[in-house]
């Protein structure tokens, strides 16, 4: 048996996990090397359950926990401003809109004392309410 279908058939198994119930003997003979699960005279038996670690791995991942830890920081500092933002954004939307009642409440006043008023102040009254209404109009109708 090769090798290659030697891992292949632990890999369908369920993973090199299910190595320890196999042994695994390398031959050689007449300059041929062959894989296999019974011994041979002056064969080594191979330890796959546990491969030669790679220096470099432990490292790597410390490296990739470091940058995993950074972008999660990132990312949450990035939600706080935003929380941040559109609570402001919505605290001025309730400034503007008190203002624009207030406003609107001026002008139903103004044309009010406008239609009302003597003779003698119309005129003062009438451009009392064309100034608020230009007011209100700048401030609060959107086009």
């Amino acid at each position: 048996m090769s090798l290659r279908a030697l891992l292949c058939m632990m890999l369908c198994a369920g993973g090199l996990h299910a190595a320890p119930a196999f042994a695994v003997y390398k031959c050689e003979s007449n300059g041929t090397t062959t894989y296999g699960d019974a011994p041979c005279p002056g064969g080594q038996r191979m330890d796959l359950a546990n491969p030669p670690a790679d220096p470099e791995a432990a490292r790597r991942l410390a490296r990739e926990k470091q940058e995993l830890a950074r972008i999660q920081a990132e990312r949450t500092k990035q939600e706080r401003q935003d929380e941040k933002a559109r609570i402001h954004a919505a605290r001025a939307q309730q400034v503007e809109q008190k203002r624009c009642t207030s406003l609107a409440q001026k002008l139903r006043w103004a044309q009010e004392d406008a239609a009302s008023a003597p003779m003698k102040s119309t005129e003062k009254a009438k451009r009392r309410a064309r100034r608020i209404a230009e007011s209100y109009q700048t401030m609060c109708v959107r086009s």
